[in-house]
């Protein structure tokens, strides 16, 4: 019997190991997406998809908070029939001025905490089946504000992100500034499921601009290698960053 007990027991683990394992294998793809750069003058939020393969976001919401409001969800299906290449890039117009460009998305139905500004923010985009209280349903999060502040109004899904693997401490934040143009990931945490503030720049005014890549403080070269140019701007050509690859069906 005792026998018999042992064989149930370690065949039930087994069975839940290789659970977990299907469980993380799948979560691999849609975290595979990410927010890489939150613009804060144009209102337009860029993903990137480091995967290999097309990612349908089909079901995926947005969820935004500022020091006002929180918990402003995107639409279950504003984002139906939108997919995203391998390497390749959409960009969310919150002002809806995309204009019928190739890989640029006009506002997602619900609601948002906007204007995205400098000002405290957390930013999560989910993947279904969405949980908003469920970490591991989240594919990426940042959180940003004003000399890196804590808020406990904006921070209302941070203890979700940190505890899902996305953030490393819920109570840090990507520094701004009030004249800060966006904020953007990192070349070298390109790919990276859990990231901290550490992992973003500041992009500021362009009088400030020169005055910091001159001194080396913004990580520019490394970002021209990842998306070959600032918003709206020819500053370097064109490297692996694709831009027109969300599709529509």
């Amino acid at each position: 019997m005792r026998r018999l007990a042992l064989v149930a027991t370690t065949t039930t683990l087994l069975f839940s190991l290789m659970s977990l394992c299907l469980i993380s294998v799948s979560n691999a793809a849609p975290r595979d997406v990410q927010i890489v750069d939150v613009d804060f003058t144009a209102q337009v939020i860029e993903l990137f998809n480091f995967g290999s393969t097309t990612q349908d976001l089909s079901g995926w919401r947005f969820c935004s908070h500022d020091s006002t409001a929180v918990r402003r969800y995107s639409s279950a299906t504003a984002l139906i029939g939108v997919s995203i290449g391998a390497d390749a890039s959409p960009f969310v117009h919150l002002l809806s001025d995309a204009g019928g460009q190739p890989g640029h998305i006009d506002r997602p139905g619900g609601a948002f905490a906007d204007p995205m500004d400098p000002t405290a923010h957390g930013l999560q985009i989910y993947f279904p089946p969405v949980v908003f209280a469920n970490g591991a349903a989240i594919a990426d999060h940042v959180q940003w504000s004003v000399d890196g502040v804590d808020s406990l109004v904006a921070d209302e899904r941070s203890d979700e992100a940190q505890a899902g693997g996305v953030w490393t401490d819920q109570g840090t934040w990507v520094i701004t500034q009030p004249d800060s143009r966006s904020i953007m990931l990192k070349e070298a945490a390109n790919g990276l499921i859990l990231h901290g503030p550490s992992d973003y720049t500041q992009v500021p005014e362009p009088g400030r601009l020169t005055t910091l890549v001159g001194s080396g403080a913004v990580g520019l070269i490394g970002l021209a290698r990842r998306r070959g140019t600032i918003r709206r701007s020819s500053r370097w050509p064109s490297s692996r960053h694709r831009v027109g690859s969300a599709t529509e069906s």
